[in-house]
């Protein structure tokens, strides 16, 4: 594709795209930011069509992941999945990811840690559920290691057994310590530190 720019209209509907017209004909569709070197009369050949169409292709891929991210943080691989499933080419993906990295709006480390500060904030679980998790997210192992390295699991099995233990309250002893072991084992915890949690807050239901 090459030719003579004899048009650049605004999209209809409003939308911050333009469309460019080549020797009269329509060509192709740039967002605002893409086109915005283009001018009435200007000669573009193959390889300046290629260009702006590469540049297009990175910024539709970049936006479709910050408006992934703006609500909730995400590992590489879950980008790479959301492009994988809308077709964008891998040498798109990875020239986003580059971009992303050095704004510093991708880093998985960081989210790995961001992850487990949150899981302890309100989802307390085992260091080894928290690296399960983090493996479906893609995260790398020496980030994984480098985020759960601070849990301590004795306090974060007390911590969870307390919320579960609200929910048994009036239970007898042996439904009470049944029901709460069965929660903290679904959060990877094994039985030794599940046993002195469940005890622990059995106790301390006893005496309030």
């Amino acid at each position: 594709m090459q030719g003579e720019v004899t048009a650049l209209k605004a999209d209809r509907k409003g939308r911050p795209r333009v469309h460019v017209f080549l020797d009269g004909a329509w060509a192709l569709s740039l967002s605002a930011a893409v086109a915005a070197g283009l001018h009435v009369g200007q000669r573009l050949a193959p390889e300046e069509v290629e260009k702006l169409q590469r540049q297009e292709s990175l910024q539709a891929a970049t936006h479709q992941a910050l408006r992934l991210i703006s609500r909730r943080p995400r590992s590489e691989s879950e980008l790479r999945q959301g492009w994988e499933r809308r077709g964008v080419a891998p040498e798109v993906q990875q020239a986003a990811l580059e971009h992303l990295r050095q704004s510093r709006q991708v880093d998985d480390a960081a989210f790995a840690a961001t992850w487990v500060e949150n899981r302890e904030a309100f989802r307390p679980r085992s260091a080894r559920a928290l690296r399960s998790e983090l493996r479906r997210k893609g995260v790398a192992e020496e980030a994984i290691t480098s985020a759960v390295e601070g849990v301590d699991e004795s306090d974060a099995a007390y911590r969870a057994a307390q919320r579960f233990a609200r929910r048994a309250e009036g239970l007898a002893e042996e439904e009470f310590i049944r029901r709460v072991s069965g929660q903290l084992a679904r959060r990877g915890f094994d039985w030794e530190t599940i046993r002195a949690a469940v005890r622990r807050v059995w106790t301390e239901q006893g005496t309030n």
